[in-house]
């Protein structure tokens, strides 16, 4: 794998890890309010539809960010379940947590 192939794969995985964790911290701030517990989103955002434009904005970037580092990998094996995920889970899931119409 050359640097370039590895600095790619490095950043896909990043903007993935990042996703992952705002994804589930946005899902979970209702119940963190609740409860105390430390949440980016109920920190940082006044309202809730400040903290929604703010997972949309952050969610898109890292789902985008990961998108462009794929493609810049030359992946053969498994790469119609590496799209699947990347392109549809993820983009779905983003919907179904932020509750978009549609999702």
């Amino acid at each position: 794998m050359s640097e370039k192939q590895r600095y790619a794969a490095g950043w896909m995985g990043y903007n993935l890890g990042r996703w992952i964790y705002l994804a589930d911290a946005y899902d979970d701030r209702e119940k963190d309010k609740k409860s105390g517990a430390y949440n980016v989103f109920n920190i940082k955002y006044k309202s809730d539809g400040e903290a929604l434009e703010a997972a949309r904005f952050q969610l898109e970037i890292s789902l985008s960010e990961a998108h462009n580092a794929y493609e810049l990998l030359d992946i053969r094996a498994n790469a119609p379940i590496i799209e699947n995920i990347l392109y549809d889970a993820c983009t779905a899931r983003t919907a179904k947590v932020l509750k978009l119409e549609g999702a």
